[in-house]
């Protein structure tokens, strides 16, 4: 399982069922109900990766993680790039970011349903959320909110966290040039 315990679904070689899913470089060849020529969303990244979920019937964790010491009250991001992989319509992906401190879930939010597309509509979806005073363990979640089933597969990339804070842009002044 190359996600190990990041995810409550099943890895799969090839062509993923419901609750199942696949890390691959396209769709080419994959189920014939999705678009065939989807590849990774990463900018100048021919041969990279990408999952490939097909959502299980009952709410499941697309993705987890841990994130400890971090800065209390300070701002940070997490997002991920997604795409509704099918290419007639069906059961729409609904994707919840939830972020916990120690268990507890401070902040989260819901991409709503997520309409077929072409096979470029990679979408970024994302929170940006504070860290409590007293902040421990933060754990990172992607679930799915919608059954699966006929439709509710998709991809996910560029899963990112970060700190973030306001643009900072430097000018010189009094100079000639």
């Amino acid at each position: 399982n190359p996600l190990g315990s990041t995810t409550s679904y099943n890895f799969i070689s090839g062509t993923p069922n419901d609750g199942s899913y696949t890390i691959v470089k396209s769709t080419a060849n994959l189920n014939p109900g999705w678009h065939q020529n989807i590849i990774n969303h990463t900018p100048n990244d021919p041969n990279g990766y990408m999952m490939v979920v097909n959502a299980d019937i009952n709410k499941g964790i697309f993705y987890q993680s841990t994130v400890n010491d971090l800065c209390p009250n300070t701002t940070y991001e997490f997002a991920a790039w997604v795409i509704n992989i099918l290419r007639n319509p069906g059961i729409k992906p609904n994707i919840q970011f939830t972020i916990e401190n120690n268990g507890v879930p401070i902040w989260q939010f819901s991409t709503g349903d997520i309409s077929e597309g072409s096979p470029t509509n990679w979408v970024k979806y994302g929170t940006i959320f504070q860290t409590p005073p007293t902040v421990g363990i933060i754990t990172l979640k992607m679930t799915n909110e919608n059954p699966g089933g006929n439709g509710n597969d998709l991809a996910l990339d560029d899963i990112t966290f970060r700190p973030c804070g306001p643009r900072i842009t430097p000018v010189i002044v009094n100079t000639s040039s």
